[in-house]
């Protein structure tokens, strides 16, 4: 620097100390103060290029070298930076003590994470020769905290209503003082993250797929935030399970019990179900399927689990639905007032197991009746009509079942054991006079003679007829005294019915009366009237030989070898109509055939023999209905033996000998139909 002729050339030197600089100018300079001149020297300064700085962890301080030139070289440089943070510490650049040619180091220390630019400015002050001088040095500095989040942090799958317990976002800080806290955006409804831990807790409610993203920040303000993820809540299920009997039965009581297991424990279960058989429901809160089905077939049926959030699961049970009991049908039957053709007998199947079925019928005509084992009916229909007639089961197991079939009983056709009708007294015959039939024509004791006028008829419906007129109890009301009159044959009337009672006399089971000669007389034309019955012969008659029908339908007794020799079994065979079927009813009680042979009672097995010539030989004809009887001698009937031997059979086979076994008014082998 030039000055003025005799001045001497000064310089002085000016050093900072220990100044603070602030974020926008170094908070002291070092002057250089000259001597005034008339003309200054121009006096470059050159910064030296500063690197971009990075600082990582705040709390390390970093230190930056700083290094400039001026061309006079006389005096001291000062240095101010700006950009930094106010919250920045920075330590004084202190100017060595060469001249001309500074370098220092720039030290700060961060309390906050920065990123910008900063700027080192070198002054030099002027001299006595050099004027002032300055540079500045731009460059980026970055300082944070490192945040990193633990590996194996992956997409999520969770079922709802599954609690989370062991999930954690764990961060690493570069800065191993700064305390991290966590935040999270998009998480399922139901889930929450602990600030301090990182711990993902709670329970997903609402099924779906959220993007999550999780955010670590440290007490210095840095932050790091994770890539977006995908947190999906999956909803729950119900699995149901349930199945059929292996039989089920119509009657007998069902229980199946259906399971669910639901994915979300504790879930309250409401059960519903489908397409159910008849008669069974499912309880609502325990899924207890039960009942007595109704009827047969098959079901689909689907059984659906309902849990409190509305999730349901489902199965099907196939229900195969059989008939426990089966009653064989027998199609429509039709017979006539006094007969009955049996059903042999009606077949049953039962499999269901310990079942001890129960049987009972509805709708048999008067005088029939039914027997369970073997399964028939027996007796004989009193009234014409159609019936229908049904048959119950109802079995220990709780097996139902029913059977209807129709009846049809027609009117008795005309027809039967047909011939002269004896009274005792004499010997003479009933006879109809004149052959005069028309209505209301009295009949008459005649002596007995040949043709159509003594030609009476024994009909099945206990009706007795000639000449096309039945034989009736004259007006109405009380008949004691009344006359027997022939008249027109009225369906199911009561004063022209007539049965054989024990010693020959003739019933009338309308009035409780008996046909009798009531003058007791010898005499010819007599006409009989009304009276008591007593064992006298002027009440006592003989009809025509007639078949004695057992119960159980479409049977007779039989003499077995049809020739009337003593000691020929009397058997059961079906009824044919021969001589060896046609039986008289005698006064003393004694029933024959072939005029002198006896139905006769040998160690209790019935047989023929010669009348009179043999104990066992006097019978009782016991009324228990109004066509139904039993042949009683000394307290045992006349009966079809035991149908143990013969399972499966309504009657002993053809051939079978009667015996004589205790009574029993219900017992259909022991029941006669005599008219």
């Amino acid at each position: 620097m030039r000055r003025s002729v005799g001045a001497r050339r000064k310089r002085m030197l000016a050093i900072g100390a220990s100044v603070l600089l602030s974020a926008s100018a170094l908070a002291a300079t070092v002057a250089v103060r000259a001597q005034a001149d008339t003309a200054l020297a121009a006096n470059p300064v050159t910064v030296a290029a500063i690197a971009a700085q990075t600082t990582n962890p705040l709390s390390t301080s970093t230190t930056v070298a700083v290094s400039a030139t001026e061309t006079d070289q006389t005096g001291m440089l000062t240095f101010a930076v700006t950009g930094l943070p106010a919250s920045a510490t920075v330590a004084p650049i202190v100017q060595p003590a060469a001249a001309g040619n500074a370098g220092t180091n720039l030290k700060v220390t961060f309390a906050a994470p920065f990123t910008g630019k900063v700027t080192v400015t070198a002054s030099a002050a002027a001299t006595a020769t050099s004027a002032a001088g300055t540079d500045s040095e731009p460059f980026t500095w970055t300082a944070d905290n490192t945040i990193t989040f633990a590996p194996g942090l992956t997409n999520q799958s969770f079922r709802v209503d599954a609690a989370i317990s062991e999930l954690t976002i764990a961060g690493n800080d570069s800065d191993a003082g700064a305390k991290v806290t966590y935040a999270a955006a998009g998480l399922p409804p139901g889930l929450v993250i602990a600030k301090t831990t990182g711990d993902v807790t709670g329970t997903p409610n609402t099924p779906g797929t959220y993007a999550v993203t999780f955010t670590a920040t440290d007490s210095t303000g840095a932050t790091a935030k994770t890539t977006a993820f995908t947190w999906t809540v999956t909803p729950n299920s119900i699995a149901v399970n349930a199945t059929a009997p292996a039989k089920a039965w119509v009657g007998v009581p069902v229980k199946v019990q259906p399971t669910a297991t639901d994915t979300v424990a504790g879930q309250a279960i409401t059960w519903t179900a489908t397409n159910l058989p008849a008669g069974l429901t499912i309880s609502k809160t325990t899924g207890l399927i039960s009942g007595r089905p109704t009827a047969s077939g098959t079901k689909a049926t689907v059984v659906t689990a309902t849990d409190a959030r509305g999730t349901t699961g489902s199965t099907t049970v196939g229900f195969t639905i059989s008939v426990g009991v089966v009653i064989a049908n027998p199609g429509t039957r039709t017979t006539t007032v006094g007969r009955w053709d049996a059903i042999n007998p009606i077949k049953t199947t039962d499999p269901v197991t310990g079942d001890k079925p129960v049987y009972t019928v509805t709708g048999l005509p008067a005088e029939m009746g039914f027997q369970a084992s073997p399964m028939l009916f027996f007796g004989w229909p009193v009234k014409v009509g159609t019936f229908t007639v049904t048959v119950h089961e109802k079995g220990s197991a709780g097996s139902i079942d029913s059977m209807t079939f129709k009846l049809v009983v027609k009117a008795a056709p005309d027809k039967g054991a047909t011939g002269q009708i004896h009274l005792a007294l004499d010997g003479k015959c009933l006879q109809d006079p004149g052959g005069k039939t028309a209505n209301g024509t009295a009949v008459r004791i005649e002596k007995c003679a040949p043709g159509a006028n003594e030609r009476f008829t024994v009909v099945a419906d206990d009706t007795i007829r000639v000449n096309g007129r039945c034989l009736d109890v004259a007006g109405a009301g009380s008949s004691g005294g009344r006359q027997a009159v022939l008249d027109s044959c009225v369906k199911g009337s009561a004063r022209q019915r007539w049965v054989q009672s024990t010693d020959g006399e003739l019933v009338n089971p309308g009035s409780g009366l008996c046909l009798a000669d009531s003058q007791a007389s010898t005499s010819n034309g007599i006409v009989p009237t009304m009276n008591g019955c007593h064992a006298l012969s002027y009440v006592q008659w003989t009809l025509p030989a007639q078949p004695m029908l057992t119960a159980m339908g479409g049977a007779c007794a039989d003499d077995h070898y049809d020739s009337g020799v003593n000691g020929n079994s009397v058997d059961l065979w079906q009824c044919n109509g021969t001589a060896s079927q046609a039986w008289t009813f005698e006064p003393g009680g004694t029933v024959r055939m072939f005029g002198d042979k006896c139905l006769t009672l040998r160690s209790k097995k019935a047989v023929l023999w010669t009348c009179g010539a043999s104990v066992g030989q006097k019978w009782t004809i016991d009324r228990i209905g109004t066509m139904t009887g039993a042949l009683t001698q000394n307290g045992l009937c006349l009966a079809v033996p035991s149908m143990t031997a013969a399972k499966g059979t309504t009657l002993a086979t053809n051939g079978t000998q009667l015996i004589a076994s205790t009574c029993s008014q219900t017992d259909p082998r022991d029941l006669w139909h005599v008219a």
